[in-house]
Formats: structure tokens, sequence, C-alpha cells
């Protein structure tokens, strides 16, 4: 029961699924503006989906373990893999004249990438601890009050995570870790362009 329930808890919050909430969240903050950050959240659905395309593919081709991409020494071609998707979706935002928060958007998700891809070599930091804890602290800080309780899903991520064995308890710390620098240097960018 508690391991079909933490299977359950890792499912919904996967890294991917989350992400598709950030233009919506962020857009929404800077522009007020609710059918461009609907409009700018499908198309950067486009691009989350593609990189869910190359994981089912690698993983019917034997490149990836599973779909959580489990195995360290596979996790560079993945952090490549979304570099590379990463720059098209950026060439896209130049192309089509994005609002400037996704600019900034897409250029932590590639810092975030890189560190993930650095702290790989040590250890195996849980994206899904990183993404819940980027995504929550980013809605406690832009829009405060009952936002704070999503704090709460950290823990139960990282629990999770552990309970299905996919990592240890420092390996969610160090997500943590990267989800709220991330978060909070980004927030420190968005303040510095928007003056909010």
């Amino acid at each position: 029961m508690k391991t079909s329930l933490a299977h359950f808890i890792s499912t919904v919050f996967n890294p991917l699924f989350l992400l598709l909430f950030m233009p919506l969240v962020l857009v929404y903050y800077s522009t007020g503006d609710v059918l461009s950050a609907m409009h700018w959240t499908a198309y950067s659905a486009f691009f989350l989906l593609l990189i869910v395309a190359v994981v089912v593919y690698g993983v019917q081709k034997g490149t990836f373990s599973d779909l959580d991409v489990s195995k360290r020494e596979q996790r560079p071609l993945l952090f490549l893999l979304t570099i590379i998707i990463a720059m098209l979706y950026l060439a896209g935002l130049f192309v089509f004249q994005a609002p400037l928060v996704l600019f900034l958007t897409i250029f932590a998700l590639m810092v975030g990438t890189f560190l993930a891809s650095i702290m790989n070599v040590y250890l195996k930091a849980s994206l899904h601890v990183a993404v819940i804890t980027g995504l929550t602290i980013t809605l406690t800080v832009l829009y405060k009050h009952w936002y704070t309780l999503l704090l709460l899903l950290i823990p139960l991520v990282a629990w999770s995570r552990i309970t299905i064995k996919r990592h240890t308890f420092i390996e969610t710390i160090a997500g943590a870790v990267l989800g709220s620098l991330l978060s909070l240097g980004m927030y420190a960018v968005i303040k510095f362009f928007f003056n909010s």
C-alpha cells in the first residue's frame, strides 16, 4: 500500500508534468494576461512533450532504463537532449517574440540542467524534488498566502522517491537545494527586470 501510494505520488509529480505550469504562472504574473499565459503554456507544452517522446523512444530502444532515467550513467545523454530541445524552444521564443519572462525561464532551466549534469558526476540529484521545490517556492514567493502550503509537497515527493528506492535521502536534499537556488535566483532576476 505504502509503495503504491509512493508510485502514484511520484507519477503525479513528474517533473515534465509540473513544468507545464511554469509558463502559465510566470507569464500571467508578468503580464496579467490569462490568454497570453495560456498561449505560451501551449507552446511550451509542445517542447515538453518532445522531451517525453525522446525519453519514451529511449526506453523502447533500451537507451534509457525507465521513464525516470534512473541510472546515473544514462542521465548525461538525457541532459544533452534536453539542452538541444531547450535551444529549439529558445529559437522559437525569439521568432515569435515571447514575453521576456520566458527567456529568463528557459535560461534558468538550462542552467539547472547544466548544474544537474555536474551534480550527476557525484550523486543522482532528484529531479522530481528539484522541480517541485522550484515550482512551489516560485508560487509562494510570487503569490504568497495559501500558496505557502504547497511547500508541504516537497517532503511528500522526497518521501515517494525514497520509498520507491529511486533516490536516497541525500539525493532528495540535493534536488531540493538545486530547485531552491534556481527558483530564488530566477525570482531575483525577474524582480530586477520587471521591478515588481
